[in-house]
């Protein structure tokens, strides 16, 4: 079975950067294919905010409880949903979510791909976050772990900051 490995990401200067990092691996690297970006629940424009510190906090506008440090600027970026990538992608195996806030607007565009696809999923819930997602997973018949530093599984109730999320058929 070929692996690919898919990243999205919203700002265009971490898109850029994985782009360019894919393009040196050495081979015997699983294939890396980059696209800029926001993955939300609808697909269109959005505007992305750039916090003056740094982009590794920048986030959707739209989403008032980010921390994130004072905004420097804001770019539009296009906004797609996870189900639509599925419908061009190949089915994933992982997902990786770290957005910031958002992956409540990730996963109510998600419903296939939790549904059909049934990926092993490691996602960062912010805590006003946690209980919507929790009861999603929960729709999909997902079980809930959190990992400790050692890389042990316990099984939670309720996503964690840190959470993965396994189809119960995968347990």
């Amino acid at each position: 079975m070929a692996i690919l490995v898919f990243t999205v990401k919203a700002d265009s200067f971490y898109a850029d950067l994985q782009h360019r990092t894919a393009r040196i691996l050495p081979a015997g690297y699983a294939p890396v294919v980059s696209l800029c970006a926001a993955v939300s629940d609808r697909m269109g424009i959005l505007e992305l905010a750039i916090p003056k510190k740094g982009h590794s906090r920048s986030h959707l506008a739209m989403l008032t409880g980010n921390q994130a440090d004072e905004t420097e600027a804001h770019k539009q970026v296009v906004s797609i949903t996870a189900d639509f990538l599925v419908q061009h992608w190949a089915k994933p195996d992982f997902i990786k979510v770290d957005i910031e806030g958002a992956e409540l607007l990730f996963l109510h565009g998600a419903k296939q791909v939790f549904e059909i696809a049934r990926p092993l999923v490691y996602i960062e819930v912010n805590e006003e976050n946690q209980d919507l997602a929790t009861q999603a997973f929960t729709a999909w018949n997902y079980q809930l772990f959190e990992l400790s530093p050692e890389g042990k599984e316990t099984s939670i109730r309720r996503c964690r900051f840190n959470t993965v999320a396994k189809p119960a058929e995968r347990c």
